[in-house]
């Protein structure tokens, strides 16, 4: 029997629609598709599923004056345990002002891809492996987790990626879900170094 799923969500102006199939899924996000053949471990849909061990701790913040609430932003983090080490050491969080001006005096890594590059901050003691796990797809994750307001931090086989939002218990966010599969087939990958 197949079964087909399919949802779609407007958060903050940008749309999120997911359509899935036994084997197959899409996800597009802000006009951005992923898709997704699924088959074993790499192929599931969750990261316990994909031998991740996971701790998930919603965080919210609220600005306030008196009674009267200004702002709140909610984040998800993911405090991650792969079970393999995809030997990278790097972080990846939005670009500041101050980054930039530090960029004249620290070289930091480039991709060649102008709106990664100017989006993200990427700070790495491993810059050949982390060139090489740069894919277009895993850019393109990447960028998407931090114009969100989220971060990423990869220490081998420790990871902590911050979505927005609240994640439901029991779900797991779709763009960690890329970005780990990514880590594990890239782990997959032989060292040249």
């Amino acid at each position: 029997m197949t079964e087909n799923k399919s949802w779609n969500a407007s958060i903050g102006g940008i749309n999120v629609d997911s359509h899935s199939s036994a084997g197959h899924s899409h996800t597009g996000v802000g006009g951005v598709a992923f898709e997704q053949h699924h088959s074993g471990p790499m192929g599931s849909t969750t990261l316990a599923g994909m031998g991740v061990q996971v701790q998930k701790v919603v965080q919210t913040a609220t600005i306030s004056s008196g009674a009267v609430d200004l702002s709140r932003n909610e984040v998800t983090r993911y405090q991650m345990r792969l079970p393999v080490s995809p030997q990278l050491k790097a972080s990846f969080r939005k670009e500041s002002w101050g980054d930039a001006l530090v960029k004249v005096f620290k070289k930091e890594l480039q991709t060649g891809d102008a709106e990664f590059d100017k989006l993200v901050y990427v700070s790495t003691d491993t810059p050949e492996r982390t060139s090489a796990f740069l894919t277009p797809e895993m850019r393109q994750a990447i960028a998407f987790t931090i114009d969100m307001g989220g971060t990423l931090e990869i220490d081998n086989e420790l990871v902590v990626a911050v979505s927005g939002g609240s994640d439901a218990p029991g779900e797991d966010d779709r763009t960690v879900l890329i970005m780990v599969r990514g880590l594990l087939a890239f782990a997959s990958q032989p060292n040249p170094g």
